[in-house]
Protein backbone atom coordinates (compact mmCIF):
# COMPACT_ATOMS: atom_id res chain seq x y z
CA UNK A 1 0.00 0.00 0.00
CA UNK A 2 2.69 2.09 0.78
CA UNK A 3 4.30 1.78 -2.65
CA UNK A 4 1.33 1.99 -4.65
CA UNK A 5 0.59 5.48 -2.41
CA UNK A 6 4.55 6.67 -3.27
CA UNK A 7 3.66 5.66 -6.96
CA UNK A 8 0.71 7.46 -6.63
CA UNK A 9 2.50 10.67 -5.32
CA UNK A 10 5.29 10.47 -7.82
CA UNK A 11 2.72 10.13 -10.67
CA UNK A 12 1.12 13.18 -9.34
CA UNK A 13 3.75 15.06 -8.90
CA UNK A 14 5.35 14.21 -12.59
CA UNK A 15 1.76 14.83 -13.93
CA UNK A 16 1.76 18.29 -12.18
CA UNK A 17 4.86 19.27 -13.34
CA UNK A 18 4.03 18.21 -16.82
CA UNK A 19 0.80 20.09 -16.72
CA UNK A 20 2.83 23.24 -14.97
CA UNK A 21 5.32 23.14 -18.11
CA UNK A 22 2.56 23.01 -20.24
CA UNK A 23 0.77 25.93 -18.51
CA UNK A 24 4.09 27.80 -18.67
CA UNK A 25 4.89 27.06 -22.41
CA UNK A 26 0.94 28.38 -23.60
CA UNK A 27 1.56 31.66 -21.18
CA UNK A 28 5.34 32.22 -22.76
CA UNK A 29 3.55 31.74 -26.05
CA UNK A 30 0.74 34.15 -25.44
CA UNK A 31 3.41 36.87 -24.05
CA UNK A 32 5.58 36.67 -26.99
CA UNK A 33 2.16 37.15 -29.01
CA UNK A 34 1.17 39.86 -27.26
CA UNK A 35 4.74 41.30 -27.03
CA UNK A 36 5.09 40.95 -31.49
CA UNK A 37 2.14 42.64 -31.65
CA UNK A 38 3.16 45.50 -29.58
CA UNK A 39 6.16 45.86 -31.43
CA UNK A 40 4.32 45.88 -34.63
CA UNK A 41 2.34 48.13 -33.56
CA UNK A 42 4.79 50.50 -32.53
CA UNK A 43 6.80 50.18 -35.81
CA UNK A 44 3.54 50.87 -37.65
CA UNK A 45 3.33 54.33 -35.62
CA UNK A 46 7.21 55.21 -36.43
CA UNK A 47 7.06 54.23 -39.64
CA UNK A 48 3.80 56.23 -40.50
CA UNK A 49 5.42 59.39 -38.30
CA UNK A 50 8.85 58.66 -40.32
CA UNK A 51 7.27 58.94 -43.41
CA UNK A 52 5.19 61.87 -42.14
CA UNK A 53 8.38 63.39 -41.21
CA UNK A 54 10.49 62.56 -44.34
CA UNK A 55 7.52 64.39 -46.64
CA UNK A 56 7.89 67.62 -44.50
CA UNK A 57 11.63 67.44 -44.99
CA UNK A 58 11.46 67.01 -48.82
CA UNK A 59 9.08 69.97 -48.88
CA UNK A 60 10.85 72.07 -46.73
CA UNK A 61 14.34 70.88 -49.06
CA UNK A 62 12.17 71.98 -51.59
CA UNK A 63 10.87 75.38 -51.04
CA UNK A 64 14.56 76.24 -49.88
CA UNK A 65 16.04 75.23 -53.19
CA UNK A 66 13.25 76.75 -54.76
CA UNK A 67 14.37 80.07 -52.73
CA UNK A 68 17.99 79.61 -53.73
CA UNK A 69 17.07 79.26 -57.53
CA UNK A 70 15.01 82.66 -57.21
CA UNK A 71 18.01 84.56 -55.22
CA UNK A 72 20.67 83.47 -57.62
CA UNK A 73 18.54 84.53 -60.75
CA UNK A 74 17.58 87.32 -58.89
CA UNK A 75 21.24 88.35 -58.19
CA UNK A 76 22.51 87.13 -62.04
CA UNK A 77 19.71 89.75 -63.43
CA UNK A 78 21.07 92.50 -61.18
CA UNK A 79 24.76 91.75 -61.97
CA UNK A 80 24.69 90.99 -65.52
CA UNK A 81 20.39 91.74 -66.30
CA UNK A 82 20.90 90.76 -70.39
CA UNK A 83 23.16 87.36 -69.79
CA UNK A 84 19.87 85.00 -70.45
CA UNK A 85 19.41 86.96 -74.31
CA UNK A 86 22.83 87.01 -75.12
CA UNK A 87 23.25 83.36 -74.67
CA UNK A 88 20.06 82.73 -76.25
CA UNK A 89 21.45 84.88 -78.92
CA UNK A 90 24.37 82.91 -78.86
CA UNK A 91 22.51 79.57 -79.44
CA UNK A 92 20.47 81.41 -82.00
CA UNK A 93 23.44 82.34 -83.92
CA UNK A 94 25.27 78.55 -84.02
CA UNK A 95 22.02 77.11 -85.54
CA UNK A 96 21.28 80.02 -88.23
CA UNK A 97 23.77 80.03 -91.42
CA UNK A 98 25.96 82.86 -92.29
CA UNK A 99 23.72 85.86 -93.34
CA UNK A 100 20.66 85.10 -91.37
CA UNK A 101 18.77 87.95 -90.23
CA UNK A 102 17.80 88.15 -86.96
CA UNK A 103 14.94 90.04 -85.29
CA UNK A 104 15.22 90.52 -80.93
CA UNK A 105 12.38 91.90 -79.34
CA UNK A 106 12.91 93.13 -75.59
CA UNK A 107 11.16 95.06 -73.00
CA UNK A 108 11.75 98.77 -73.87
CA UNK A 109 14.00 98.82 -70.32
CA UNK A 110 16.00 96.11 -71.16
CA UNK A 111 16.59 97.88 -75.21
CA UNK A 112 20.04 99.32 -74.23
CA UNK A 113 21.28 96.35 -72.40
CA UNK A 114 20.76 94.31 -75.82
CA UNK A 115 22.12 96.75 -77.81
CA UNK A 116 25.37 96.67 -75.77
CA UNK A 117 25.48 92.93 -76.33
CA UNK A 118 24.74 92.93 -79.89
CA UNK A 119 27.64 95.75 -80.36
CA UNK A 120 29.48 93.45 -78.45
CA UNK A 121 28.98 90.48 -80.64
CA UNK A 122 29.73 92.58 -83.72
CA UNK A 123 32.88 93.27 -82.41
CA UNK A 124 33.69 89.93 -81.91
CA UNK A 125 32.11 88.23 -85.00
CA UNK A 126 34.19 87.90 -88.00
CA UNK A 127 31.17 87.63 -90.08
CA UNK A 128 28.30 90.05 -90.41
CA UNK A 129 25.90 90.00 -88.37
CA UNK A 130 22.27 90.78 -89.30
CA UNK A 131 20.55 91.67 -86.07
CA UNK A 132 17.86 93.77 -85.45
CA UNK A 133 16.39 94.72 -82.00
CA UNK A 134 13.05 96.03 -81.15
CA UNK A 135 10.99 97.11 -78.41
CA UNK A 136 7.76 95.37 -77.30
CA UNK A 137 5.74 96.50 -74.08
CA UNK A 138 4.13 93.15 -73.83
CA UNK A 139 7.62 91.22 -73.35
CA UNK A 140 8.57 91.12 -69.79
CA UNK A 141 11.76 92.72 -68.57
CA UNK A 142 14.89 90.73 -68.87
CA UNK A 143 12.66 88.38 -71.21
CA UNK A 144 13.19 88.51 -75.17
CA UNK A 145 11.95 86.91 -78.47
CA UNK A 146 15.11 85.83 -80.77
CA UNK A 147 13.38 84.68 -84.34
CA UNK A 148 14.39 84.24 -87.52
CA UNK A 149 12.73 82.98 -91.07
CA UNK A 150 13.37 79.22 -90.06
CA UNK A 151 12.63 79.23 -86.32
CA UNK A 152 13.27 81.18 -83.02
CA UNK A 153 14.07 81.11 -79.21
CA UNK A 154 11.85 82.61 -76.21
CA UNK A 155 13.54 83.73 -73.19
CA UNK A 156 10.97 83.53 -70.47
CA UNK A 157 11.89 83.94 -66.76
CA UNK A 158 8.23 82.80 -65.64
CA UNK A 159 8.06 79.66 -67.92
CA UNK A 160 11.27 78.74 -66.50
CA UNK A 161 10.12 78.94 -63.47
CA UNK A 162 7.43 77.46 -63.74
CA UNK A 163 9.62 74.56 -65.39
CA UNK A 164 11.44 74.23 -61.90
CA UNK A 165 8.21 74.33 -60.37
CA UNK A 166 6.70 71.32 -62.04
CA UNK A 167 10.42 69.36 -61.89
CA UNK A 168 10.10 70.05 -57.82
CA UNK A 169 6.19 68.47 -58.48
CA UNK A 170 4.49 67.76 -55.68
CA UNK A 171 7.00 68.85 -52.77
CA UNK A 172 5.93 72.54 -52.71
CA UNK A 173 2.53 72.85 -51.60
CA UNK A 174 1.47 76.54 -52.18
CA UNK A 175 -1.74 76.77 -49.89
CA UNK A 176 -2.53 73.79 -50.59
CA UNK A 177 -2.49 73.37 -54.20
CA UNK A 178 0.66 71.73 -55.50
Amino acid sequence: MRRNEEAALLKARADGIVQGLAQARGERAEAMLSATDALHAALDDLSGRWSEESDRIAQEAAEVALSAAEMIAGHAIRQEPARAIDEALGRALRQVTRGTALLIRVHPDSLEDVEQLVAERRAEERRALDISIAADEAIAPHDAHVSWAEGGLIIDAAARRAAVLRELGNLIERDGNA
